[in-house]
């Protein structure tokens, strides 16, 4: 079973960025972009598709009229055409061939080997010696006597093609950068809303049973669900205020007729003319009644640490000189119980705390491990310094805790032993418990093969932090192992 430690903290931006509202809208904008990606690109290949076609256009229709003036079967009048239509330039196709059937070239910018039939789209020098081509796709026609051919550069085409995709690659980019600057924007308000939620469930979780979650005014789904969450705070409050009365109330109400009950045995154990046996019962009583007392006691104490009060007396101390004074005075308890207690502590872990709850916490578990654990044994108490955390294990050879008690042991009043006939009342780990989580402590079991190994994580940054009162606790939330 493990008490959670508080959680490392974050940068805003960081917290942000791993935030729901700001994935959802991270995943719209993807959304958008993907859209935006897909119509630039139906927009592009429709471009190229329309320049493409409009060219093949150009040069049907411009051999359909050279080939109607081919008809009246004069070749000097057709080639005086291509020659002016060469000289005049404009929008129509930029190279031509008129090949004789014998082989000469009777007009045309092109060469005779670059004669052909139908159409066809090919590479071509601009000049003579030169490494720049000129991409063409010009139509191929056979006239009575003669092969002529008209064909237009596509250089203009493909420069549209790159500036499209130019336009379309920083249109993407900018709209990319304006959907995600958005996005953030957008999910600035959520996530600054359920920042305040879970700043205000932590302090409820540290003891602050007082704080409820702001409510806004849109009345949104947030706003709703804040509502309902202060109603169960505020019914959560009311019972355990009333359990916790009536906790106190029946501690103190039985106390006091117990303790009246104890002194009227000490009196009479005290009277010279009482029997013997009389004062072995009056003794064995007066054990059983200073058990019930100290019950009693360890109650209130766990009530009162679990309500934040003890924080008022949080100062900075060295846990490592803690843990060496009271290992020190265990060291015997263990060598007269036929133990050895060895200790490993690292000199300098300091942090801020209780000092008299931290003895106690530390002396509940070694006095576990050394009432429990049957003789001769070795107890195991190191405490080191982990990264930013404090690392304090206990460790024994005893019969240990089964793992489907971890998540019970910690309950009050809780005993392993199902007839409850050791010594104890089974508030000690309780006590432990309540202390661990005042001060944000991890408290992690686990099997040592025979025994138990018990681990307390401290963090080792609440040597930083500022002094706290009860009005701004600072206590970790629980995790079950």
């Amino acid at each position: 079973m493990s008490r959670g430690v508080p959680r490392g903290k974050l940068s805003p931006l960081v917290e942000h960025i791993r935030s729901t509202a700001f994935r959802l809208a991270v995943r719209y904008a993807l959304f958008f972009t993907v859209s935006a990606i897909l119509i630039f690109l139906t927009t592009y290949l429709a471009a190229s598709s329309y320049l493409r076609d409009f060219s093949h256009s150009n040069i049907a229709t411009d051999t359909s009229d050279l080939v109607a003036l081919s008809a009246r079967g004069d070749m000097a009048a057709l080639a005086a055409e291509i020659r002016e239509r060469l000289s005049e330039g404009g929008l129509t196709p930029d190279y031509y061939l008129l090949l004789s059937d014998n082989g000469k070239v009777l007009a045309g910018n092109l060469g005779p080997g670059e004669a052909f039939l139908g159409w066809k789209e090919w590479d071509r020098r601009v000049r003579a010696g030169s490494s720049e081509t000129d991409h063409l796709i010009g139509l191929g026609t056979k006239l009575p006597g003669a092969t002529m051919v008209a064909a237009q550069s596509m250089m203009e085409m493909q420069e549209t093609q790159r500036v499209m995709l130019k336009i379309f690659a920083w249109g993407t980019l900018i709209s990319t950068i304006f959907a995600l600057a958005g996005s953030y924007l957008q999910s600035k308000g959520p996530v600054q809303r359920l920042r305040e939620i879970a700043h205000t469930t932590r302090a409820i979780v540290e003891g602050r049973f007082d704080r409820r979650i702001p409510v806004g005014s849109l009345r949104d789904e947030l706003d709703r669900l804040s509502l309902d969450i202060n109603r169960m705070l505020d019914r959560i409050e009311d019972l355990m205020q009333n359990l916790k009365q009536v906790s106190s109330d029946i501690a103190h109400d039985l106390r006091t007729p117990i303790s009246r009950l104890r002194h009227a045995l000490d009196t009479l154990q005290r009277m010279p003319e009482t029997h013997p046996e009389t004062q072995a019962a009056v003794e064995s009583a007066l054990k059983e009644v200073d058990t019930i007392i100290d019950t009693f006691d360890a109650l209130l104490r766990i009530a009162q640490i679990e309500s934040g009060a003890r924080r008022a007396r949080f100062r900075d101390l060295d846990l490592s000189a803690v843990l060496e004074n009271l290992t020190t005075v265990y060291a015997s308890v263990s060598e007269d119980r036929g133990h050895l207690l060895e200790v490993a502590i690292e000199k300098g872990c300091e942090l801020r705390g209780d000092r008299d709850l931290l003895t106690q916490l530390f002396a509940n578990l070694i006095e576990n491990a050394v009432r429990h654990v049957p003789p001769p044994s070795t107890i195991k108490v190191s405490l080191k310094r982990s990264g930013d955390q404090f690392l304090c294990v206990v460790t024994d050879q005893g019969p240990g805790i089964p793992k489907h008690e971890y998540e019970k042991v910690f309950r009050r009043l809780y005993r392993l032993e199902r007839n409850r006939m050791s010594p104890g009342s089974g508030l000690g780990l309780s006590m432990v418990s309540a202390i661990a989580d005042l001060h944000g402590v991890t408290i992690k079991f686990d099997d040592n093969r025979p025994g138990l190994i018990v681990s307390l994580i401290f963090d080792a940054a609440m040597s930083e932090v500022p002094r706290v009162t009860p009005a701004t606790p600072r206590q970790a939330s629980r995790k079950r192992a």
